[in-house]
């Protein structure tokens, strides 16, 4: 933290501001601006737990789902 101040002080700045839009936001407004992957991602979570034969861990979304960028990557399921 002592080496690196300014980047502690942006990204403690980040998750207020995003707690604050959350305790204000509906659902509506989560899903426009979360990426579509992740919200597979949960879903695909919450099959995996209620059904032993899908196996959450085995389904690549990077095989599944393209990048709307190339710094944005979707996430496998077990990470």
């Amino acid at each position: 933290m002592k080496e690196n101040p300014n980047t502690i002080q942006a990204l403690t700045n980040a998750i207020v501001r995003a707690d604050m839009w959350l305790s204000q936001a509906s659902a509506t407004d989560v899903s426009k601006v979360v990426p579509p992957a992740y919200l597979l991602a949960a879903m695909l979570n919450i099959l995996a737990a209620s059904n032993p034969a899908i196996k959450a861990d085995e389904i690549k979304l990077n095989e599944l789902l393209p990048t709307t960028s190339s710094r944005r990557r979707t996430p496998n399921i077990g990470e």
